[in-house]
């Protein structure tokens, strides 16, 4: 533990401030022999009907069906925001050729940006419409396709009709820049700006982003191309600052978000059920924090493409998948599945005394029922659900009965 986070934590038990999140760097394993790696999963996400899977690593989403549990057909996606399924489940549309920002370097797409709609029935491109080019570092596409969200490295947030590729809604300063200084080396640090939660209602009319950084959090009416009165515990502050605790929609009129706080030391975790847009307060559920971890993740810190959102709804609407870190034990010399961590206002967190894994856990909000996986990709639908097994390969579990088969997706 750094300096700098035993700093956090006295802060926080004192004046509770920021939910911290850990981020990986790193996901991919290597053969002991040195042989080429496998690209762990982005995500992994079952059809609205339950018929179909896709299953995206950084290069190509892999289509699935559940019955039989096999591999149908491969879409190229190097470069793409994460692929989802239409609420018909006929297609999976998302956004390829994007710039993208690692390790503080800008990588120039191959071609125009584009959003493709891809059909399920077809095995092929369906349409594609082109999208301005966006130095996004979060980003993410409506159900159906038809608006493209992007969070800049500037601190600004776009929102794109994606058949017009017009620009419709823009918000300077939707993120801005704070500083910190690090008790140890006492340098200055700057935070990320273009990190956020965004979230679309299923029906794609409502958006709702929230940066982690110093910023407003906003909701806009994709119809009406309007912006939205934030209200009721929507609007409610987390750990005293404008920042959230991660969100979610569960339905066109309710969102989950689950909240964090500390007591004597310890974060307690709680997911609230709130109607929308009214943010009156249905039901609170107390939720586990990950096993040997009280911290949630997300993407990687300087990684791109990223992977999937802390907290969503999962294909089965009675389900949310939350990701948190799990210590594997003392670091290792060869740094592998070495994280960092970042809290809400952006200040990077460096940690090498452990090796860190991102896992999940997907939690039944009706009952409190939990079901944890080793894996960072994971969804459910009704009595089944997948995860990542082994690097690159994804097997079908039935609750109660565990693995019932499994199928190598990720190409060597």
């Amino acid at each position: 533990m750094t300096a700098m986070h035993r700093r956090f934590q006295r802060e926080s038990t004192l004046r509770p401030r920021v939910l911290i999140l850990w981020l990986a760097l790193s996901c991919v394993s290597a053969a002991a022999n040195g042989s080429e790696r496998v690209a762990a999963l982005r995500q992994l996400q079952f059809s609205p009907d339950g018929k179909y899977l896709l299953a995206q690593d950084d290069f190509e989403i892999a289509v699935l069906t559940t019955d039989p549990f096999a591999l149908i057909f491969r879409i190229p996606a190097g470069k793409s925001t994460l692929g989802r399924f239409t609420s018909d489940s006929k297609d999976i549309v998302f956004a390829s050729a994007m710039a993208q920002a690692a390790s503080n370097q800008v990588r120039s797409p191959e071609g125009t940006p584009l959003v493709e709609r891809w059909s399920v029935l077809q095995r092929s491109r369906a349409a594609a419409w082109s999208v301005p080019q966006l130095l996004c570092g979060t980003a993410e596409l409506a159900p159906g396709g038809r608006t493209f969200v992007c969070a800049d490295l500037g601190g600004t947030l776009r929102v794109v009709d994606v058949p017009s590729g017009q620009v419709v809604f823009t918000k300077k300063k939707f993120a801005k820049t704070s500083s910190w200084v690090d008790d140890q080396s006492g340098e200055v640090g700057r935070a990320t700006l273009g990190t956020a939660d965004i979230e679309f209602s299923p029906d794609g009319r409502f958006l709702l982003a929230v940066p982690w950084n110093v910023g407003t959090p906003l909701i806009w009416d994709t119809h009406e191309r309007a912006l939205l009165k934030m209200r009721g515990k929507i609007n409610e502050p987390a750990f005293g600052t404008r920042n959230f605790g991660k969100l979610t929609f569960l339905g066109s009129s309710r969102l989950a978000v689950v909240r964090g706080r500390y007591l004597r030391k310890a974060m307690l975790w709680e997911a609230q059920t709130l109607t929308f847009p009214d943010g009156h307060l249905l039901a609170i559920r107390q939720i586990p924090s990950g096993p040997g971890c009280d911290y949630l993740c997300t993407q990687p810190l300087n990684a791109a493409p990223p992977i999937g959102r802390t907290f969503r709804l999962a294909a089965d609407p009675e389900w949310v998948i939350i990701r948190y870190v799990k210590s594997i034990g003392p670091a290792s010399d060869h740094g592998g599945g070495s994280l960092h961590v970042i809290d809400l206002l952006g200040h990077e967190i460096r940690n090498s005394a452990h090796e860190l894994a991102m896992k999940s856990m997907a939690v039944k909000l009706s009952t409190g029922l939990v079901i944890p996986s080793d894996s960072a990709s994971f969804d459910i639908f009704n009595n089944r659900y997948v995860e990542e097994v082994r690097p690159g390969e994804v097997g079908l579990l039935e609750i109660g009965k565990g693995l019932q088969t499994s199928v190598v997706v990720s190409k060597r």
